[in-house]
């Protein structure tokens, strides 16, 4: 119990949803309006996100909003197109990949 008690805590990412980015509306500073195709999982707007360009991670977003056939949605499973707002100090642009995962602590 004390071993288990001092060893090291590690913290574990599963990738819960992946998605592709097919046009960018607008841009506003940080806020960003942008549409999609889920390619396996789901999106959710609780659930932090990543931005992947061509294998390279451009920073982590925040999603603020996302609709599936123009109705406002909680979350989008695979396969579907989507509309999503994004929060993020970076510019996406089509192509990108979006990366919902979930950690755990080991």
């Amino acid at each position: 119990e004390i071993l288990k008690a001092a060893a090291p805590e590690r913290s574990v990412e599963e990738i819960v949803g992946r998605a592709k980015i097919m046009k960018i509306f607008s841009s506003r500073k940080r806020e960003h309006v942008l549409g999609g195709a889920v390619i396996e999982g789901h999106l959710a707007k609780k659930v932090p996100m990543r931005i992947v360009r061509r294998g390279t991670l451009l920073g982590k977003a925040h999603l603020l909003n996302i609709q599936s056939n123009k109705i406002n949605s909680d979350r989008v499973d695979a396969p579907a197109e989507f509309g999503a707002q994004i929060e993020a100090t970076f510019e996406p642009a089509p192509g990108d990949t979006i990366e919902c995962f979930i950690t755990t602590i080991v």
